[in-house]
């Protein structure tokens, strides 16, 4: 840091808060002999706003998103349908099921079934880009996804580099 004359002090190594690591480490300047005492409360300071940064970012995350398929669900569909959406020019929807889910389930049982259920999810991921192009889980077998201000010719694009995604994931798992 140019012009620092002050100390790197490494506040906290090898925490964690819900499975991710961080470390904080901290530029101090010396200003004065009870320096020593101050580094514990800045210890402290600082792990609880990075601790609470990172449990807020994700309570945010778990309430915008389907835990199976990590696409956004339901309620993130609703806000951006009274928001963002409501705003655009136009919009492009797409609706999409798992053909036979239930016949899965019942034949090769529920972990068979939420795999092809994050097979469909990884297909619409391939083409959702979270600006223009959301992709959303809205229950059960059911998908959807929407492109802002999509006119036709971006429309069949999106049909399209979803389709070659999807085959390339039916490719890779044999069908």
């Amino acid at each position: 840091i140019s012009g620092f004359h002050g100390d790197f002090m490494c506040f906290t190594k090898g925490c964690t808060i819900s499975g991710d690591f961080y470390g904080l480490y901290v530029a101090l300047p010396k200003t004065g002999k009870d320096d020593d005492r101050m580094y514990p409360m800045y210890f402290s300071m600082f792990k609880l706003f990075i601790e609470n940064a990172l449990l807020r970012d994700k309570v945010v995350y778990e309430s915008e998103h389907d835990h199976l398929t990590g696409l956004y669900n339901k309620a993130k569909y609703s806000a951006l349908m009274n928001g963002k959406f409501r705003t655009c020019d136009c919009i492009t929807v797409f609706n999409l099921d798992v053909n036979y889910l239930k016949r899965v389930n019942d034949t090769m049982g529920h972990e068979a079934g939420n795999t092809l259920l994050r097979m469909a999810a990884d297909s619409l991921k391939a083409v959702a880009d979270g600006e223009d192009t959301y992709a959303f889980r809205l229950g059960g077998d059911e998908f959807m996804l929407i492109a802002a201000d999509a006119d036709e010719a971006k429309a069949e694009r999106i049909e399209k580099k979803w389709r070659e995604a999807l085959a390339e994931i039916n490719e890779k798992a044999d069908g």
